[in-house]
């Protein structure tokens, strides 16, 4: 994920199977700073964390997750151990002209024949 500073992240999480466990999601900044929330999934299988915070930082944040149920350790399939990665970028003007899609402004097509 790629966000600028001074944007501000929440953590969601997607809870499979179904069930309601406690959820510890942690955010560490670049300088060290641990940012902490916990809550417990609903029951329609989320996690949206009650904390939001600014990315004040520019800088590579790491995140981890921990869920726990009935005694039983969830993971993130694919979420390494030590956790992930949030790059927040410095506010820059960049010069020059960019990139510009020159397209229709209304496209459409027909389902049939496509």
């Amino acid at each position: 994920m790629v966000y600028r500073v001074g944007d501000t992240f929440g953590a969601v999480l997607q809870i499979d199977p179904v069930v309601p466990c406690d959820v510890v999601f942690t955010l560490i900044a670049p300088n060290g700073t641990d940012l902490r929330t916990t809550g417990k999934g609903d029951q329609y299988g989320y996690f949206v964390a009650s904390n939001r915070w600014t990315l004040d930082q520019p800088g590579v944040w790491t995140y981890t997750i921990n869920a726990f149920w009935s005694g039983y350790k969830g993971r993130v399939p694919g979420l390494p151990e030590s956790g992930g990665w949030i790059f927040v970028l410095q506010n820059e003007t960049v010069t020059g002209e960019g990139m510009t899609l020159r397209m229709p402004e209304i496209q459409t097509f027909s389902p049939p024949k496509a």
